[in-house]
């Protein structure tokens, strides 16, 4: 057996908590895990009995003071010593989308040989929702569709503005249950289709994303996602696909070209049968675009019913995929792994 001792976040921020439930997923045999919260903490153990230690240095929402600086140099410099891994982490943005990965990593230049990046990709937020949400007893039910669309947004990118004018410009939105929280477009659901249990008045902006309310989904016939990002190489997957997929809710999705593809590497199944999805094949951003929007037009005043009749065996697939720990075992072992060869190779 091989001892792994993982320091979850070195600076004291927020997030180490949630690192750890998504790290201790791992199930890499003859491999066990020790997880300490903060720097000191270190302290509490022989480090010469563990094959290989790592630790976290969060990279999202930092204050990048001097005195910041002055004190991560100082720390990383005496777990390098320790012969400690560091690793740059944030779990809630894609490697190339981090905004304080790049001045961290030159911050810490000179200890190059010891860093490596952990970042979210497809299975942070999978793994989030998945604990979040395996025991929620749920009341879905796709008999009743009012709507043809259930489009959400909170956060106005300029992708997001982008396909907003273009659906709105279409008429598409006439038949759409849908939201734009952030100007200029503040757009709210009504009332009876917010999550009850905030003030529904004044949507909270953080700490409620990944909630699920049954009734969008129930009176509403396919999902248009809108992800984070539209570019890229690393396919980025949030709470956003994860949500109609929980609901038992087709979807189409506004996101980085190969975004379904790598859905269907990861076990889920998309809805080509019944669609075009060819947008998702299409790598310049602007006619993936405008692809996808042709294809939502051709999806207003669809016949619901008879879809969900349907697309039984593909939506429930889908809901069983999600809820399968091994799987996500296997996307966390891969990271693990990856952690692991850069250490022992170090």
């Amino acid at each position: 057996m091989e001892h792994n001792l993982i320091l979850t976040d070195v600076m004291g921020f927020a997030n180490g908590i949630q690192r750890e439930r998504f790290l201790s997923k791992c199930t890499v045999p003859g491999q066990s895990f020790v997880f300490e919260g903060f720097y000191y903490s270190r302290q509490r153990h022989d480090l010469k009995k563990f094959k290989r230690k790592f630790a976290c240095v969060d990279v999202s929402n930092i204050i990048f003071s001097l005195e910041y600086q002055e004190e991560l140099v100082k720390k990383v410099e005496k777990l390098i010593n320790e012969n400690f891994v560091i690793v740059l982490s944030n779990l809630w943005e894609s490697q190339e989308s981090s905004p304080y990965l790049d001045r961290n990593k030159e911050l810490l230049r000179r200890f190059s040989k010891k860093i490596i990046d952990l970042n979210g990709d497809d299975c942070f937020f999978w793994s989030m929702m998945q604990d979040m949400h395996t025991n929620t007893i749920f009341n879905f039910n796709h008999n009743d569709k009012r709507f043809d669309f259930l489009y959400l947004n909170k956060l106005a990118r300029n992708h997001r503005k982008k396909l907003y004018n273009l659906l709105e410009h279409s008429g598409v939105l006439e038949t759409a249950l849908y939201s734009f929280l952030d100007s200029p477009y503040p757009k709210k659901l009504p009332e009876e289709y917010e999550l009850p249990w905030v003030d529904r008045k004044n949507y909270p902006w953080i700490g409620f994303d990944q909630h699920i309310y049954e009734k969008p989904y129930n009176t509403t016939g396919v999902s248009i996602v809108s992800e984070s990002i539209v570019n890229g190489k690393e396919i980025f997957i949030t709470e956003k696909i994860w949500k109609p997929i929980i609901s038992g809710q087709p979807f189409v999705v506004h996101g980085q070209c190969g975004y379904l593809k790598h859905l269907k590497k990861l076990g889920f199944q998309t809805y080509g049968k019944f669609w075009d999805e060819s947008y998702d094949n299409e790598s310049n951003f602007d006619k993936r675009t405008s692809k996808l929007v042709d294809l939502i037009k051709s999806l207003k005043k669809y016949n619901w019913n008879k879809f969900y009749k349907e697309s039984a065996i593909i939506r429930n697939n889908n809901i069983e995929t999600f809820f399968n720990r091994s799987k996500l075992s296997d996307l966390v072992n891969s990271k693990l792994l990856r952690l692991f060869e850069f250490a022992d190779r170090s």
